[in-house]
């Protein structure tokens, strides 16, 4: 039999409580920060919360990752219990993010204090719900007792097979996070327009645009069907920024006309919800290999 396989993430992976809950994951929260106050996000602030506060003229928060001792005290707390557990740490792309980093440096430290365990970092290279489709599979394949070098294999897989996009309803978040530049912010807020991003390579980087959100989200719905004509057990996620009914709506769409393995709907959390604003939709996808 295997050794015990605990999965751990950061709270960018917007997963379902619900999962979170039965396979018992650990969450290590990032920071949304407002001058001096430090917030772990999904635990002292939501998305709401932001929105929230920002409405109210409060300025334009940052983030952070965590920071390596959070990892340590989340590894920690399992290692105590289980001295040679396998910790199989996934986390947002680490092109854009320190987390990798962080996680990386927790994991060096805490195998000197546990020389039994073994803590394994996989860097996803995605966002939000692609890295929630990810999590859940790890979470899946520990629980029926995979070795953690075959789990590693499959999320290797996924990540080279992960589609994502995402439609911003403004790009002044954008703007205000300093993702763009002013004569960006400009055009896009004169003509309305509606980006339509993707993510290559762990980055972000746009994919076209739209005048109206019904083309942009008809757009998101066109690319998940064509991908997934034919297609058995396709495994798909919808995430959403105070637009819940769209996406539901998406979804039933996608449910209706797809052989789906998987299809989770999930609202972002404030560290990305920060810089996508509301009103945002994305979609992300995995076309597992058919032999399977």
């Amino acid at each position: 039999m295997n050794l015990m396989i605990k999965i751990v993430t950061d709270t960018n992976v917007n997963l379902p409580e619900e999962l979170v809950s039965r396979f018992d994951i650990t969450l290590v929260p990032a920071y949304v920060i407002f001058g001096q106050e430090e917030l772990r996000e999904g635990v002292d602030i939501d998305l709401a919360g932001v929105i929230a506060r920002l409405d109210n003229g409060g300025p334009f928060p940052l983030t952070s990752q965590p920071p390596p001792a959070d990892f340590e005290a989340a590894y920690r707390r399992i290692l105590e219990k289980q001295p040679d557990a396998r910790i199989l740490s996934i986390h947002i792309t680490g092109a854009q993010s320190g987390t990798v980093t962080s996680a990386n440096r927790a994991a060096d430290q805490i195998m000197e204090e546990f020389p039994d365990a073994r803590v394994y970092v996989f860097d996803s290279r995605a966002f939000s719900i692609g890295q929630a489709l990810m999590v859940r599979e790890a979470a899946i394949m520990a629980s029926l007792d995979e070795a953690v070098e075959k789990i590693i294999d499959r999320l290797a897989d996924m990540r080279d097979r992960l589609k994502t996009y995402f439609v911003l309803d403004t790009v002044d978040y954008l703007y205000k996070g300093g993702r763009i530049g002013r004569a960006a912010h400009l055009v896009g807020s004169l003509l309305s327009i509606k980006p339509v991003l993707t993510v290559k390579d762990g980055m972000m980087e746009s994919f076209t645009r739209f005048r109206t959100n019904s083309q942009a989200f008809n757009a998101l719905r066109d690319l998940v069907l064509k991908a997934g004509e034919g297609v058995h057990g396709l495994r798909v996620a919808v995430g959403y920024a105070i637009r819940k009914i769209d996406a539901q709506r998406l979804a039933d769409e996608l449910r209706e006309k797809l052989d789906l393995d998987v299809l989770l709907v999930e609202e972002v959390g404030p560290a990305l919800g920060v810089y996508t604003g509301p009103g945002a939709l994305g979609i992300a996808w995995y076309n597992p290999p058919q032999e399977e």
